[in-house]
């Protein structure tokens, strides 16, 4: 193993259910048609666009995207200073696309360096969509990241320290490495990399073999929606 580190809140119906000449269907119907209003831009003033600024000092750069894009997915889209183009390329991707595209899935094999850049790439995505309020992203990143290590049969442990860094005690991150670690690492790996795996994520480790001694290491099977974020209304 390398040592290179690397699923709009809807608005309130309020007016309608206090309305006694509209009836629980109607508003219903009226929530649904707004939400499917919602779940794409219609792009009414294609002209009206916002920069966001990426970087700081030489290395700071401009994206521009439509407002509207920035507006469906995040309230809180302003400037990021402390985020990385590629990171900021990833973003843009899934705003306009709600896909994101990797090298680590394309034809071939990855080399340990390559998939460790791409994993931790994911990784900063996650954590920027926690930070911008949206958790399909963090969701799609995840299922990137699985797709990825099922792919390529590797974990990038590197990022572990950035995920317990950046994260809260609980954080679906966290508890999705804690489970990959568990089911695909040998022993031996710990110690061969032990600067990978923060003194906290041990201790969810140890929780974590506790509550699951019931299952074989082999056997044991998990349901990647268990590590995903609430997305409201679903």
């Amino acid at each position: 193993m390398s040592d290179s580190t690397p699923k709009v809140n809807p608005a309130s119906d309020a007016e309608n259910l206090n309305s006694p000449q509209v009836s629980s269907s109607e508003v219903d119907t009226e929530h649904v048609a707004k939400k499917q209003k919602r779940s794409l831009p219609t792009f009414s003033n294609p002209a009206s666009m916002v920069k966001l600024l990426v970087g700081k000092g030489k290395k700071s750069a401009e994206f521009i995207l439509h407002k509207e894009v920035a507006c469906k997915h995040s309230p809180v889209l302003k400037k990021l200073p402390h985020v990385e183009k590629d990171t900021a390329r990833l973003l843009l991707q899934y705003l306009y696309t709600n896909e994101l595209v990797v090298k680590g899935l394309g034809e071939g094999q990855l080399r340990e360096e390559a998939c460790d850049k791409e994993t931790y790439g994911l990784v900063k995505l996650w954590l920027l969509a926690e930070e911008l309020q949206i958790p399909r992203l963090q969701n799609k990143a995840l299922e990137v990241v699985d797709e990825i290590s099922a792919k390529t049969k590797y974990i990038t442990t590197g990022s572990i320290p950035t995920i317990y860094n950046k994260t809260k005690e609980g954080s679906f991150l966290r508890r999705y490495m804690v489970s990959a670690c568990y089911y695909s690492l040998e022993g031996q790996m710990y110690k061969n990399f032990k600067e990978h795996f923060p003194s906290e994520m041990l201790l969810d480790l140890a929780v974590f073999v506790s509550v699951d001694s019931q299952h074989s290491r082999e056997g044991g099977e998990w349901d990647l929606s268990d590590f995903f974020v609430a997305v409201e209304g679903e």
